[in-house]
């Protein structure tokens, strides 16, 4: 009879070989798992150097429950269980993500949560925003980003919300509080101008894009010895030179992204209200060389937006309050190009009341997705026939 075949756990790997194995896994899975095989494994794993950041996963809402999908290999989708003790987290709304493996979501109407998904450790949110005369009004977050991926009491998240003043009507503002002020908000601002599109910490300031491609800056300083105290907001006013930007389509989205230590935006372009995504554009932020005055504001810009001619081996992936940009070269096998979820629910301003009155009547697309090749400007869908879901869009998870 022939010797049974040895495990791989008890075969002796080269650790180089074992190395090279792991550099070549793509998905963040199959490098856990790796790593479980054994504790020889897990302890010439562990010995490698510093691997790239990786990528981001995708959360994709489903009716029988949420799934992770991995870019990286040809959105392979993994089921996933939360780790939380509500009953109803699995049809939780879903509105950014911060590194480290947290979300941001909301369960039910108004219980806004900041979720780790590997340990389940999370943090309350506030529900409520203080007028001066003291009355406590409700709010839903739209979007969130996170002043530190390190979780503190000295950390501030800087929020997109919509608040109800009135019998009827929606109005949305930018919120900022402690990390761990769980009640009320009582830091909120009205930006003048159009819609807030992006928001950003850039440099030791939440950056907030505006529909018109101005910029507000928000510099927040904290009381010094206390662990939730009042949070003081400094606000500068950057207006952009308009030269440069006819789009030629119509504009669904704008997003702020840090590469290279600098701020882009991206413009992300469709054919016709309700199409799928045709095209992006991608613009640096610059000081402006023109001494030539705007010819809507009639004084002279001091900041540009200037487009790049390519991405120069950028991997961007982009959603509010949660872009990210990763270099090809870290990435055997991939090319330059921006990777998009299907996030147009947040320029419904029209839902913003559903999500206060009967967030289990609203619809989230799932189905405009993919990657848009920088070599080719093609568009490569991911998920062309997803159902829509009753809950939330995909939002990116950030290992």
């Amino acid at each position: 009879m022939d010797a049974p075949a040895p495990r791989l756990s008890d075969v002796h790997v080269v650790p180089d070989i074992l190395r090279v194995i792991y550099d070549l896994l793509p998905c963040p899975f199959d490098c856990l798992h790796m790593g479980q095989v054994c504790n020889y494994w897990r302890m010439v794993i562990k010995a490698e150097n510093q691997p790239p950041r990786p990528l981001p996963l995708i959360f994709i809402p489903q009716a029988g429950g949420p799934s992770l999908s991995c870019v990286s290999r040809g959105c392979a989708t993994h089921r996933f269980q939360f780790r939380v003790e509500e009953e109803d987290a699995r049809a939780a709304r879903c509105f950014g993500s911060v590194d480290g493996g947290w979300v941001f979501l909301t369960i039910g109407r108004h219980r806004h949560r900041l979720l780790n998904l590997r340990t389940g450790g999370s943090f309350k949110l506030p529900s409520l925003f203080v007028l001066n005369n003291g009355l406590h009004i409700p709010l839903v977050i739209l979007a969130a980003t996170l002043s530190s991926s390190q979780m503190q009491g000295q950390s501030v998240i800087g929020a997109i919300v919509s608040s109800r003043r009135g019998v009827s009507g929606t109005d949305r503002q930018l919120a900022f509080w402690r990390l761990g002020q769980c009640d009320t908000i009582d830091k909120m601002m009205t930006p003048e101008g159009p819609g807030l599109e992006d928001l950003i910490f850039h440099k030791g300031s939440f950056h907030v894009l505006a529909e018109a491609e101005y910029m507000f800056v928000y510099t927040p300083r904290c009381d010094e010895g206390e662990d939730i105290g009042e949070i003081h907001v400094q606000r500068e006013f950057r207006h952009f030179s308009h030269e440069g930007r006819h789009y030629g389509e119509r504009v669904v989205a704008r997003y702020l992204v840090e590469s290279r230590d600098e701020l882009l935006m991206v413009v992300r372009l469709t054919p016709r209200r309700g199409q799928p995504t045709s095209a992006f554009r991608v613009f640096q932020m610059a000081e402006s060389s023109s001494d030539m005055p705007d010819h809507i504001f009639h004084y002279t810009p001091k900041y540009a937006w200037n487009e790049l001619p390519n991405l120069d081996g950028r991997m961007l992936f982009v959603g509010r309050g949660c872009s990210r940009s990763h270099q090809v070269a870290d990435h055997a096998g991939f090319e330059e190009g921006v990777y998009f979820l299907d996030d147009g629910s947040f320029r419904d301003w029209h839902k913003d009341e559903l999500l206060f009155q009967n967030p289990d009547q609203l619809q989230f697309s799932c189905t405009d997705s993919g990657r848009w090749s920088g070599p080719t400007r093609q568009i490569e869908s991911f998920f062309p026939e997803e159902a829509p879901s009753n809950h939330s869009p995909p939002v990116w998870i950030l290992p």
